[in-house]
């Protein structure tokens, strides 16, 4: 697992925030069915890109405080991965 990651518990609630607000949006990425069960499977930078994603939707208050920093973190994270992967 990439370091920038948070706990699995802290994934797996930003997983059922995408499904809940932002699945379908404008298109299907992710096999509803299956997404919650193959998260375990899926790359880091996909992980990094729900949560930043899911981040700017939640209603935990301590999430919201770090809410910029957090987000930032994760896009970032998963932005040098992917450039890493091309380059």
């Amino acid at each position: 697992m990439v370091r920038n990651l948070p706990s699995w518990d802290v994934i797996l609630g930003a997983a059922e925030t995408y499904l809940q607000y932002c699945d379908c949006q404008p298109l299907p990425l992710f096999q509803r069915s299956s997404f919650i069960r193959t998260l375990k499977d899926r790359r880091p930078e996909v992980l990094l890109s729900i949560l930043a994603i899911a981040l700017r939707l939640t209603e935990d208050q301590q999430s919201r405080n770090n809410h910029a920093r957090l987000t930032t973190g994760y896009v970032e994270a998963a932005r040098t991965i992917v450039s890493k992967q091309v380059f």
